[in-house]
């Protein structure tokens, strides 16, 4: 019994200690579950839900929450969910809510993106990350409410036609299909192997047999020397190359080109299709579509910066 007692004075230093720290941890989950990371109006918005949505886009999307550093990350995170909440809150006094079966569609979309519609996967890699179902249904939730949100706030953008002309008559090289030509190549070793070549092709001799004959680049070698369609300017041939291709006509072989240090070719064209202008009726339907969705992005841009400035924001997290 005396023996007893002294175990347990001696063990009774251990478990003071043990329990203080368990009470410090669940003092310091407390801490960072309640922590304000912005207050919006008065609303808290926690920087537990702030993690939350940085965990959620790591599964999704890897590399948007996991490349930032934690305090940049929260940072951007906690900025985006400000906005999210003064565009829900928005939404709400519209009266403007998604439809349980959009909200369900949004769902099953994030589902294939965590895990290719694998639900039970899907689970898994989310408990690996601190993320539940509900946070990710209530994801889907606000985002097709923002969605709704956006279509209508911009429902009223219109492009005139005489905007899309102007913008076309102002900008007529995006319409243009640059000059391109349809090449083949032989690389040889030297310009000794390269006259060797052009003698054969003299002869007579295909062009295409001589490439898979005498051609030292395996990637055009097993193409019969084919380099397919190449657009001038592009940076796909050296410029000396591309000089000598350029100015030759259909059918026509160059001699031996030296491309850089160590290389020399012989190229030929097949084919060839100048610099082409489309029209601005060849381009209004596509053109009229894209000046409508850069006006939309500006007017909810706009909408967004709005909301903003009116709020009282104070952003905690440093």
């Amino acid at each position: 019994m005396q023996q007893s007692a002294q175990q347990t004075k001696r063990r009774a230093p251990y478990i003071l200690p043990a329990a203080a720290l368990l009470f410090v941890a669940v003092a310091a989950a407390w801490v960072w579950w309640t922590r304000p990371a912005a207050v919006v109006d008065g609303e808290v918005l926690r920087l537990a839900d702030v993690d939350r949505r940085i965990a959620l886009f790591t599964a999704l999307y890897g590399h948007e929450g996991a490349a930032l550093k934690q305090r940049e990350a929260r940072r951007r995170f906690t900025d985006m969910m400000i906005d999210e909440l003064l565009l829900i809150r928005e939404a709400r006094r519209r009266n403007i809510a998604p439809q349980p079966g959009d909200v369900e569609q949004g769902y099953r979309a994030l589902v294939d993106t965590l895990a290719g519609g694998d639900r039970d996967e899907a689970r898994r890699k989310l408990r690996r990350l601190g993320v539940t179902e509900a946070d990710v249904r209530e994801f889907a939730r606000r985002q097709a409410t923002v969605n709704l949100l956006i279509f209508r706030v911009t429902a009223d953008v219109r492009v005139l036609e005489k905007d899309v002309a102007a913008y076309y008559n102002e900008h007529k090289e995006e319409f243009q299909r640059p000059d391109v030509a349809h090449l083949r190549l032989i690389r040889v070793a030297d310009p000794a192997a390269g006259e060797r070549v052009l003698k054969a092709l003299e002869q007579g001799r295909d062009f295409a047999a001589l490439a898979r004959e005498f051609s030292i680049d395996p990637a055009t070698r097993s193409r019969d020397g084919d380099a397919g369609w190449v657009v001038r300017g592009d940076g796909r041939l050296e410029p000396a190359l591309e000089a000598a291709a350029f100015a030759l006509r259909p059918g026509q072989t160059s001699g031996v080109v030296q491309a850089g240090a160590g290389r020399w070719y012989i190229v030929r064209m097949e084919e060839y299709r100048p610099v082409r202008q489309f029209t601005l009726e060849e381009v209004r339907g596509n053109l009229q579509m894209e000046l409508v969705r850069q006006k939309k992005e500006e007017a909810f841009e706009a909408f967004r910066e709005g909301l903003r400035k009116k709020a009282r924001v104070r952003t905690l997290v440093g």
